[in-house]
């Protein structure tokens, strides 16, 4: 009896053969554990450094031949799946692969749920045509990562994703929409000739390099809200229908002859962006901060990044391509109905043809249009038009006084040794400068009266001149 017990006891449970890791769906992983596997994992999904790769990877492509393309959670070293073609769901959810990857060519007509995935290396899905959903959200990616000429054919999820130190979008195309919310990039990244045909959101993402859009194409919706740019480049992008970068934080970029109507700018800095040639004829820029703002004697300018480059290099190309940039701008707000800010560029505009007036040598213009702009700023100072009267009235009056050049019509005489005498000729200057002529008080000498003269012109020339300048922002 005693035997018999003891002989019982000796006999000890068979320990689980089955892998245990636990998807996400809380049911266990179907494969046997591997031998040595102190986590009690298969092969699939024990640490790629306590197994042998080579073996790994030579069971995996056997479970892909024979058609199973579970794969959550495995732990892969690098693999070469170029060319491939899955014909069916492909289930990468959380997998990690510490090699180098490719799936060059390869084509999924399925869903490919490559959620969490973890590349440590470089990987290659250039000219893979994804025909199904592309599931890469909070995907991570280590070291390269290429999609050149890649097709997203239904819906790309890239939100929450971290891109590494290179990452290519080359000539990919989205047919389905396309979503980066989120995404943070560490260096950096090309869209170069991408194209997205439905709608497209890079909310919240973070480009911590080199972001290339260059001659990308958005026909659809393209949502940019509160992304940051640390070097933007969106060199001859065409928005067909609408975009919007509200909020977005732009540390550097270029707009250079991009297609920008019907773009949005809300609480946009955009002082150290490039707009040469960019369309904004229809842009919403009314809230968009443009330029650093100087002041000088006569007030304050706006230097936008093109005029601070141009002062720069000193060339007449630069200025002229900086006075480009400024009349885009001007009819970019004048389309909106912001006359001022319209009207602060158009001051900037001329200010830079005068420039270049100068190294044309043309100096009868150049000597023109900067007496335009210290009287009236081109029109758009009528303030400055007013500091000039009364400029004026103070310098004749200050003439008459000196020169004692004025006397009353009824013989009676000024005392120019005291103020009471500088007021008279002031009110004289006054009267002469408006061109009312009381007569009450007269020139008593030729000079007077050709100074007399020259006042009464100028004068009517200010009025006019104030006239015009009030009356046109007026109507505006």
């Amino acid at each position: 009896m005693v035997d018999e017990e003891a002989s019982s006891g000796d006999k000890k449970e068979p320990l689980d053969s089955q892998c245990s890791y636990v998807r996400e769906n809380s049911n266990r992983c179907a494969q046997q554990v591997l031998p040595g596997s102190k986590e009690r994992l298969c092969i699939f999904h024990e640490r790629v450094d306590a197994k042998d790769g080579k073996a790994c990877v030579e069971a995996l492509l056997r479970q892909l031949d024979g058609g199973s393309h579970d794969l959550e959670g495995y732990r892969l070293p690098g693999v070469d799946l170029s060319g491939r073609v899955f014909h069916s769901d492909v289930n990468l959810r959380n997998a990690v692969f510490t090699g180098p990857t490719s799936f060059a060519e390869a084509k999924f007509p399925e869903l490919v749920d490559l959620h969490g995935t973890t590349f440590e290396d470089k990987v290659v899905f250039d000219d893979v045509h994804f025909r199904g959903p592309a599931h890469l959200s909070e995907a991570r990616f280590g070291g390269e990562a290429l999609f050149r000429g890649t097709v997203f054919g239904d819906e790309a999820l890239f939100e929450g994703t971290a891109l590494g130190p290179l990452t290519k979008f080359d000539h990919a195309r989205f047919v389905g929409d396309a979503r980066f919310d989120g995404v943070t990039v560490e260096g950096e990244l090309y869209f170069g000739y991408a194209e997205f045909d439905k709608y497209s959101f890079f909310i919240d993402a973070v480009f911590g390099g080199q972001a290339n859009f260059s001659f990308a194409e958005f026909r659809n919706y393209a949502d940019f809200t509160r992304s940051t740019w640390n070097d933007m480049n969106m060199t001859d992008v065409i928005f067909e229908k609408r975009g919007c970068f509200d909020g977005a934080v732009i540390k550097a970029g270029t707009f250079e002859d991009a297609e920008l109507r019907h773009v949005t700018f809300r609480d946009v800095d955009l002082s150290n962006v490039f707009t040469t040639g960019a369309s904004l004829e229809e842009a919403y820029m009314a809230e968009a901060r443009w330029g650093r703002v100087e002041r000088g004697p006569l007030g304050k300018k706006l230097v936008v990044k093109e005029e601070t480059l141009a002062m720069k290099e000193g060339t007449r190309d630069a200025i002229k391509r900086a006075e480009a940039a400024h009349r885009n701008l001007k009819e970019s707000y004048k389309n909106e109905g912001d006359y001022a800010m319209a009207g602060e560029f158009f001051i900037r505009e001329m200010a830079l043809r005068t420039l270049a007036l100068k190294m044309d040598k043309e100096y009868a213009a150049w000597v023109a249009n900067n007496i335009v702009s210290v009287l009236c700023g081109y029109g758009e100072r009528p303030t400055r038009v007013i500091f000039w009267w009364f400029a004026f009235v103070c310098i004749f009056a200050s003439i008459y006084f000196t020169g004692q050049l004025i006397a009353p019509s009824d013989g009676s005489g000024i005392d120019y040794g005291t103020g009471g005498g500088f007021l008279t000729c002031l009110y004289f200057s006054i009267v002469t400068f408006t061109t009312l002529g009381f007569g009450d008080i007269q020139p008593v000498t030729d000079a007077g009266r050709a100074v007399a003269g020259v006042e009464a012109f100028t004068g009517a020339f200010m009025i006019a001149l104030f006239v015009l300048v009030f009356g046109r922002r007026m109507i505006r």
